[in-house]
């Protein structure tokens, strides 16, 4: 049905204007209005954006507007362009729009109560959107000088702290983690082991077999949340776990089992698996980071002026609340 209407809108609405013309009393077809060439010359000239595809009722439908709706989702056409079909599509589309609305505006229904609220919302948006970019096109000008200077007063914001990866199994009491640190200790399939004549001085205890660790953690661990996958949690920053469980971590080497620690939830078996240092991050790998967040700043202080301004002469009453 939707391409037969397209069929019928195309075949009223894009077919070039014919005018019969007479030579020598045999009809000829003649294209009404200039010559083919010059208008051809006149697109040439024309930025390609511009460039007029189509009319409904004395409206353009430009290059620009087939391209707005085609890369409305930049992702799209990323790795390859629109086919010729996908490009006639978008002009379809916005010819079938076009028509319909064009027809309701004759009917009158811009003039419904609801329709018309509903067209001044978006109006608004829009001229809202355009006054703001007009109010800060040129005006935002942010220097190296500037981002050096930001870098230096908050060094810690490009700082990644160490991020460690490790399995826990959690259980509710000592007895329970000593049961299974046991467990683990007795495994043929384990073979724990120690790091030397250091390692047996300092309790270490360096696992083999890792899957043994995360299968007791499947069976007995009440985390619900990490129990399932074999006690793995996903990597996290220095502060962002129990103080206790960080600081036993933080110790470990990889492939290193702990001995039962007590946390703020209960009792810990900590597996460690890796650990990424703490980076100090340089000014040249923040420069992008740090210009948006200068960017942002003139905009909404060149913004807040701008309202500051307004509200001496639009009046704004605020009634009630919201719920």
């Amino acid at each position: 049905m939707r391409n037969t209407l397209i069929l019928f809108i195309l075949a009223c609405f894009l077919m070039p204007p014919l005018a019969l013309a007479a030579t020598n009393d045999k009809p000829v077809l003649a294209p009404v209005g200039p010559r083919r060439d010059a208008a051809k010359k006149d697109t040439k000239s024309m930025d390609p954006k511009n460039r007029v595809l189509a009319k409904v009722g004395g409206e353009e439908v430009t290059q620009a507007d087939v391209d707005a709706i085609l890369y409305a989702d930049p992702a799209r056409f990323r790795d390859k362009p629109p086919t010729e079909a996908e490009k006639l599509n978008a002009l379809d589309g916005l010819l079938v729009s076009l028509v319909l609305a064009t027809e309701a505006r004759l009917t009158g229904l811009d003039k419904d109560p609801i329709i018309a609220k509903k067209l001044t919302k978006t109006e608004n948006q829009i001229l809202s959107k355009a006054y703001t970019e007009n109010l800060i096109k040129g005006k935002v000008d942010v220097t190296d000088e500037q981002m050096k200077e930001y870098y230096e007063k908050n060094k810690d914001d490009f700082y990644d702290k160490p991020a460690i990866k490790i399995f826990w199994i959690l259980v509710d009491t000592k007895e329970e983690a000593d049961k299974l640190f046991a467990e683990m200790k007795k495994s043929p399939a384990n073979q724990m082991s120690t790091s030397g004549e250091k390692g047996k001085a300092e309790g270490k205890v360096i696992l083999s077999a890792p899957h043994v660790f995360r299968a007791l953690a499947v069976r007995n661990s009440k985390d619900t949340a990490t129990a399932s996958k074999g006690g793995w949690v996903p990597w996290f920053n220095k502060g962002e776990k129990d103080p206790e469980v960080e600081k036993v971590a933080l110790a470990l080497t990889e492939n290193e089992l702990s001995h039962p620690v007590k946390g703020q939830n209960g009792w810990y078996l900590i597996l460690k698996e890796a650990q990424t240092e703490g980076k100090q991050n340089s000014f040249l790998n923040s420069r992008s980071i740090i210009y948006q967040k200068l960017v942002d700043e003139q905009e909404r202080k060149i913004l807040g002026e701008a309202l500051e301004r307004i509200r001496k002469h639009v009046t704004v009453e605020l009634i009630s609340k919201p719920d």
